[in-house]
């Protein structure tokens, strides 16, 4: 039977190409998100990609992230969503040319809510999730922390808690100080997180 359902697939997508008229119906629906109730915590294994400026070396960490459903939110469009705020980070690893690196959350200082908002009304095309918090950094035991707010965003992110596979972006540039205040390091802007359980 698959012998003959592969030529009709490769034929119907022809006759669609050419422009005949012939499409094959849809076999998966998008999903509809559901939105967690308030009090609700998700914690989600990710692995973190983080390139050290000026040295360039990329360090990849591994830890837990928690964050804690905290309200509800409608845009003005009527799209639906939830805040939150993160409770608990955690990343560590070993780095060639830097050694240990753990990044921990900073919770002395009070990010912006996090958000959870759906990309459509009717919650059946992903949804944007936005994290906000401060970190410090210890780098072989030399101790930094963020000189402003961490923000990791993802625009199709396809069931709450995140499934496997989800990629965040920094959305600005992270910058690192020493107890100084003077700039060590900084992350730049790009692809720095993925779910993995």
């Amino acid at each position: 039977m698959n012998k003959l359902l592969k030529p009709l697939g490769i034929t119907a997508a022809v006759l669609a190409v050419a422009g005949l008229g012939f499409t094959l119906p849809s076999t998966q629906a998008a999903a509809t998100i559901g939105l967690p109730p308030i009090g609700t915590t998700c914690i989600k294994t990710t692995n973190m990609y983080h390139v050290f400026n000026p040295t360039r070396l990329l360090a990849t960490t591994v830890g837990p992230t928690a964050a804690k459903v905290s309200g509800t939110v409608t845009t003005t469009d009527g799209r639906q969503g939830v805040t939150m705020t993160v409770t608990d980070f955690l990343s560590t690893g070993r780095v060639e040319g830097l050694g240990d690196v753990t990044i921990t959350l900073d919770n002395s200082r009070q990010a912006q809510p996090s958000s959870f908002i759906l990309n459509s009304k009717a919650g059946d095309n992903g949804a944007t999730q936005r994290m906000n918090f401060f970190i410090n950094v210890d780098v072989d035991g030399a101790q930094y922390r963020s000189t402003g707010q961490v923000t990791l965003v993802s625009t199709n992110v396809q069931a709450f808690p995140p499934p496997a596979g989800t990629v965040y972006e920094l959305v600005s540039e992270v910058k690192l100080a020493d107890a100084s205040g003077k700039v060590v390091y900084t992350f730049p802007v790009g692809r720095s997180a993925t779910v993995t359980q």
